[in-house]
């Protein structure tokens, strides 16, 4: 009967699995092993994954993250993670769009922006910028974006807003640098 069938989002997640525990692997791949391998060595970091060689990096990270997890990932495909180098405001950039974001705080994005003084971005302690769209739960349920960066071990929420693509989301990020 209608009235049983769950309600499901207009981007086809039910509320009710966005609502579950997130994916430990999902979420440690994007929150944790992408940033500590950039913490590590950034200029290796952005070079890998401008070059043909950064699948091996990101399957290398994967393998790393499985081992040191628990249990099989869950419904992830990792062949629909994408690498795009770019540029936000002059300076180099990598954005990554990673498997189906499907519980809330998953990173749905992440665009990861070298502090470059010819740029004029402000040099922080580190030499990059790490920021995430995430998913959100909106009003009515809905899924949203949730606009976040981590700056060293500590995690900044920007602010939820409409889900954009990946170029929306480069450019949010260049918006939000341009204000200081």
């Amino acid at each position: 009967m209608f009235w049983k069938r769950k309600k499901k989002s207009d981007s086809g997640l039910r509320r009710e699995e966005m609502h579950q525990d997130v994916r430990e692997h999902h979420y440690v791949l994007a929150h944790i092993a992408l940033r500590e391998a950039c913490e590590s060595d950034p200029q290796q970091f952005f070079s890998l994954l401008a070059s043909p060689d950064a699948g091996s990096l990101i399957s290398h990270l994967w393998e790393q993250v499985c081992s040191n997890l628990a249990g099989e990932p869950e419904n992830m495909d990792m062949a629909t993670l994408q690498i795009a180098p770019c540029q936000v405001r002059g300076a180099r950039a990598v954005l990554i769009v990673l498997p189906e974001a499907r519980r809330i705080a998953e990173a749905i994005m992440v665009l990861v922006v070298e502090i470059d003084a010819m740029a004029g971005l402000d040099a922080s302690s580190l030499p990059f910028r790490y920021f995430t769209l995430e998913l959100g739960e909106g009003e009515e349920g809905n899924p949203c974006g949730v606009f976040s960066e981590w700056a060293g071990s500590t995690h900044l929420n920007y602010g939820s807003g409409l889900l954009p693509d990946a170029e929306g989301f480069r450019l949010w990020v260049e918006n939000h640098l341009s204000q200081g």
